[in-house]
Parts: structure tokens; C-alpha cells; sequence
């Protein structure tokens, strides 16, 4: 997070597969039709999209930030 440290603050994607109703390309260029200098996008236990997510938005101009939310069990004893 940029608390307060952005201006304006980045724009963050979450497609929850397979809810998302947008195509990955489409949302990039509306993001950059919006002057959207920097966009992420956060997968949920894999990386997968992140290489045609990256490709995507450096092709339309879109600086692309990528993360992975992944759940975490303990150890078994």
C-alpha cells in the first residue's frame, strides 16, 4: 500500500477466476485509456498470469505489478 504516498494511488486488479467477467487484455487497455500509469495484479495460489498480465500492460504503456495470495498452513507436528 502507498499510504497516502501515491498520487494518484495505483489501481489494483483481482480476477477471481473463473468469475471475471473481463479479459485480462481488455481491462489493461482501459486502464491505459484512463491514464492509468501503474496497474497490479494479484493471483490466488499461482503465478500464472503474470507473465501475459506483465506482457500485456508494458505493451500498453501500463507499468505491471504482480503478487500472489497464497494460504499458508502450519507445519503438521
Amino acid at each position: 500500500m502507498c499510504h497516502g504516498l501515491c498520487d494518484p494511488p495505483p489501481c489494483h486488479l483481482r480476477l477471481l477466476r473463473p468469475y471475471g467477467a473481463s479479459h485480462l487484455h481488455d481491462l489493461v487497455r482501459r486502464a491505459a485509456e484512463r491514464d492509468v500509469d501503474t496497474l497490479a495484479l494479484t493471483d490466488r495460489g499461482t503465478v500464472t498470469g503474470a507473465v501475459r498480465f506483465a506482457k500485456a500492460a508494458t505493451e500498453a504503456g501500463v507499468r505491471p505489478v504482480c503478487g500472489v495470495d497464497v494460504a499458508v498452513e502450519p507445519a503438521a507436528p
